[in-house]
C-alpha cells in the first residue's frame, strides 16, 4: 500500500512543478518551493510567489516601455518620412 501513497505523492508532485514551471519558476525556485513546503513554512512560500509576481509585472512594464518607445518612433517615422 506504501508504493500507492508514494505514487500519488509523486504524481501531485509533478503536477506542482509543472505548474510552477508554467508560471516561470526556474529550478532555484522550485526547490525553494519544496524545501519551504517540506518545512511548512508557509509565509516563505507566500513570499516567493509574492517576489515573482512582482518580477513578471517588472518584465510587462519594462515590455509596455518598449512598446510605447517603439510606438512614438513609428508615429515620428511616419510623419517624417512618409508625409503622414
Amino acid at each position: 500500500m506504501m508504493i500507492k501513497k508514494e505514487m500519488i505523492a509523486n504524481k501531485k508532485q509533478e503536477k506542482i512543478v509543472q505548474w510552477l514551471l508554467e508560471i516561470g519558476f526556474k529550478s532555484k525556485e522550485i526547490d525553494a518551493f519544496f524545501d519551504y513546503f517540506n518545512h511548512h513554512q508557509e509565509n516563505l512560500i507566500y513570499e516567493l510567489f509574492k517576489n515573482h509576481r512582482q518580477k513578471i509585472l517588472n518584465q510587462i512594464h519594462e515590455k509596455e516601455h518598449q512598446i510605447s518607445q517603439l510606438d512614438y518612433f513609428l508615429s515620428q517615422f511616419k510623419k517624417n518620412f512618409q508625409g503622414g
